[in-house]
């Protein structure tokens, strides 16, 4: 029997579909929202609940900023993050339900004609855990990342059978996915400034350090037809460097030593790393560049670089000059 901890405010126990979970109180900090300013929800019954669960896991704005939901819209979304107490469920769905409503505008437009679609869901034994970045593996398996809890899963979809691998370092926050030819199952953590290999047969976990101190926040990993592994990474701003792409070898005598390879705008991250089938081309995306600075001053006018043009997020498309496979 699995057993994880949630905070909420008093002390509880409940057993959801076989799973314990264990209920511990806890002090609160002020509820604050992305970047820590405070969050002020609206008073009324389930207010305090809402402030101590929800903000125990992630920034109230989540809430105020959403678009909204129906009681019942509430109830399937919280579903997948935690096992709310029966003590406390209706009053905390009915705040929530009567505060952040489903807001006007952005309903989806019926498409006339028939149309047979078919969607399943599958919500994934850790609640909570931040499910991130799913992978169709070759034996037809989908893995994901437990960002927040810091574990890999696999689901087998014919049969829905699910499989949670813990990671040895704790918070370190396993963000992208790839597979190698092998089968084995290679992931970043961002959390922790390193990579990662899970060999499914086994469950056993090799981890590898961003060698290069640059390399900080590991995001987004792919390998090349020729089998190197290359990382987007994230967060580099705040400590004053621009993100990139790095390259490394797993085998032989290149192995785990990283190439910084690319380098994107201020302020901004790459994200989506992918070849070509032939490896002479690299796609990948920039994100919020200029996001440093501000649009009366930005920090950069790419990649227009127009006086008149803000920054954007791009696709780039890399080429080598003359042709010829990216990296040889």
């Amino acid at each position: 029997m699995q057993t994880r901890t949630k905070t909420l405010t008093s002390v509880l126990l409940t057993l959801v579909a076989g799973t314990a979970i264990v209920v511990r109180m806890q002090a609160q900090p002020p509820a604050q929202g992305r970047g820590g300013s405070p969050v002020d929800l609206p008073d009324g019954p389930g207010k305090e609940q809402v402030q101590s669960m929800c903000a125990g896991c992630h920034p109230l704005t989540n809430i105020t900023n959403s678009r909204g939901n129906s009681q019942e819209g509430w109830d399937a979304l919280t579903s997948g993050m935690i096992a709310l107490p029966p003590a406390v469920k209706p009053q905390v769905l009915a705040y929530l339900g009567t505060h952040f409503p489903r807001k006007p505008g952005g309903e989806p437009v019926v498409v006339p004609g028939a149309a047979n679609i078919s969607i399943r869901e599958w919500v994934v034994p850790t609640l909570g855990s931040r499910p991130h970045d799913p992978l169709a593996a070759a034996d037809g398996s989908i893995w994901w990342t437990g960002q927040w809890g810091n574990v890999l899963g696999r689901l087998d979809p014919k049969t829905g059978a699910m499989k949670e691998f813990p990671l040895p370092t704790p918070k370190s926050g396993p963000h992208g996915l790839t597979e190698d030819k092998a089968g084995n199952i290679w992931y970043t953590g961002n959390g922790a400034g390193l990579v990662g290999k899970l060999d499914p047969k086994t469950g056993q976990v090799v981890e590898y350090k961003m060698p290069d101190p640059a390399a900080r926040d590991p995001h987004t990993p792919v390998f090349d037809p020729k089998g190197r592994l290359w990382i987007a990474t994230d967060g580099f701003p705040d400590f004053g460097v621009h993100d990139g792409v790095w390259a490394t070898d797993t085998e032989g005598a290149g192995r785990a030593i990283t190439k910084h390879f690319l380098g994107c705008p201020t302020g901004a991250e790459l994200c989506g790393p992918v070849f070509t089938p032939d490896g002479q081309t690299l796609f990948v995306s920039v994100q919020h560049p200029g996001e440093d600075a501000n649009f009366d001053a930005p920090s950069t006018r790419w990649p227009d670089f127009a006086d008149n043009m803000p920054p954007r997020p791009s696709v780039v498309a890399i080429v080598k000059k003359g042709g010829g496979e990216i990296g040889s």
